[in-house]
């Protein structure tokens, strides 16, 4: 353990004490060259337990969850509902159908298939951690508010863009939306440089504009979508596009 440095919470909600044992020793030797945080780690959750800390918003930065169990895949929706910025395995098996978990509400960054041995382990753990590194960076990369549920942190990058509609504001991530209550104004004292206003009901994510048409007054974002760019804020959208390119 590296004294001095903030605690992970990496949970295991399987009650297979065997595979188990697989799990967290070749997880332990991962997490070793993958992160320096300390790490507290949980094994054989119930369900009922993985639960209440999902309601009580409980940190869980990585979570490998047996989909098979009663209630797994309502409560690995939960989780994953609520943890959008968390590492998440499946463990699964033949009982289970893949169109029930391999769905975008669940959002799975990997799957260990039974029966398995430690060199399919291996590869899935290493898959899973690496995505945390690669994906997980410091709080200041997230966006937090709160829901009527819980509250709720995303990395900004998952962003695409912010809309104001009806006194609301929606988050547009790539498969899923959120509201809170606020206005662009407020909302763009909080986010970094590279999210932009280009009309009074839109702030756009820099990093997901595909191509500029200025002359149709828009811009085009990740999947096509398109938003709106008012005359007043077209000189500066100019601007901020040489800049950018250039980089």
């Amino acid at each position: 353990m590296k004294g001095g440095l903030e605690v992970g919470a990496f949970i295991i909600s399987n009650e297979r004490k065997s595979e188990n044992d697989i799990l967290r020793d070749v997880s332990k030797k991962k997490i070793a060259i993958v992160s320096e945080q300390n790490w507290k780690i949980e094994e054989d959750i119930p369900i009922n337990d993985l639960k209440n800390k999902i309601c009580q918003n409980e940190r869980m930065d990585v979570l490998y969850m047996d989909v098979t169990r009663e209630e797994g895949l309502e409560t690995t929706e939960q989780f994953r509902r609520q943890n959008q910025n968390s590492a998440l395995m499946l463990i699964a098996d033949g009982s289970v159908s893949p169109m029930s978990y391999l769905r975008p509400a669940i959002q799975a960054n990997s799957l260990l298939l039974r029966p398995f041995d430690e060199e399919m382990v291996k590869q899935v753990v290493d898959e899973t951690w690496d995505w945390y590194r690669d994906n997980v960076t410091e709080s200041e990369n997230f966006f937090q508010f709160d829901t009527p549920d819980a509250p709720v942190s995303i990395n900004l990058d998952k962003i695409i863009y912010f809309e104001s509609n009806n006194k609301k504001i929606q988050i547009h991530l790539q498969n899923e939306t959120f509201y809170i209550y606020d206005t662009l104004d407020q909302l763009q004292q909080r986010l970094p440089e590279y999210f932009i206003r280009c009309h009074r009901g839109f702030i756009v994510n820099w990093k997901k504009i595909k191509r500029l048409q200025l002359s149709k007054g828009e811009l085009v974002l990740e999947n096509e979508v398109w938003v709106p760019v008012s005359r007043s804020y077209k000189p500066m959208i100019k601007e901020l596009f040489k800049s950018y390119e250039g980089k």
